[in-house]
């Protein structure tokens, strides 16, 4: 069972930020991470999250 959870949402992504933001939220449980851009210059950080 997993879910895509928003982290953050930023004029600014990277990978590892992101991946780090995703395991202070959720721990153990997040299985990817990965930025998206939602509108022009505006990312958000998102955690794929699976039940262990």
């Amino acid at each position: 069972q997993c879910f895509t959870g928003i982290a953050f949402g930023a004029t600014l992504c990277t990978k590892l930020k992101c991946r780090l933001s995703c395991m202070r939220k959720w721990g153990p449980e997040v299985s990817d991470s990965y930025c998206r851009e939602v509108i022009p210059n505006f990312w958000h950080c998102a955690c794929v999250v699976c039940d262990s």
